[in-house]
């Protein structure tokens, strides 16, 4: 949004969403940090199986347990 319509900025856009500027970084900040953590997790997922092909679902989330935490 921010980069959309650079020449408006977000004084005037965000109450016309109902937002403050402080309610629209917070939600930016956290995409990014949801993103990377996703991008780590299949990182991981891909780790695993490359050595373990045929591993089902179940075993796979009990590999993960020790990354996710």
């Amino acid at each position: 949004m921010k980069d959309r319509y650079r020449p408006i900025g977000l004084l005037h856009i965000c109450p016309l969403f109902g937002l403050t500027r402080q309610a629209y970084y917070q939600y930016f900040r956290e995409q990014q940090r949801t993103e990377m953590l996703f991008e780590m997790i299949i990182k991981q997922v891909l780790k695993i199986r490359k050595d373990h092909k045929a591993m089902d679902t179940r075993k796979l989330c009990t590999k993960l347990q020790p990354f996710l935490l």
